[in-house]
């Protein structure tokens, strides 16, 4: 049996408004206010390292140069993070491999 955490309802909640703030909004500085906000609630939530590592990855190639580097830096810690918490899942590493190919890493 998997045990959450009582306020895991609200990191979820969290999420899905980083979520539209991201895709729906493309403020992808608010989305990730709120995905730090739902990791603190729930530190090890998978699916909220997945985002964080799509939006600074997404961020990475918009950017140039040292902002460039700053933020693919930040997208692979946060995929890392995500198959260190779900080793099995593919997503960490489908948004990897993209973001490299896309930044030309």
């Amino acid at each position: 049996m998997i045990v959450l955490p009582k306020d895991c309802c609200e990191s979820i909640k969290v999420l899905a408004d980083a979520a539209d703030a991201w895709r729906m909004e493309q403020k992808f500085k608010k989305a990730l206010k709120k995905i730090e906000k739902a990791l603190k609630i729930v530190p090890n939530f998978y699916i909220a390292w997945v985002m964080r590592g799509a939006i600074y990855g997404a961020m990475a190639v918009l950017e140039k140069g040292e902002k460039r580097e700053k933020y693919l830096e930040e997208a692979l810690r946060s995929l890392e993070k995500a198959s260190s918490i779900k080793p099995k899942e593919y997503w960490p590493w489908f948004i990897r491999g993209k973001t490299i190919y896309e930044t030309g890493a």
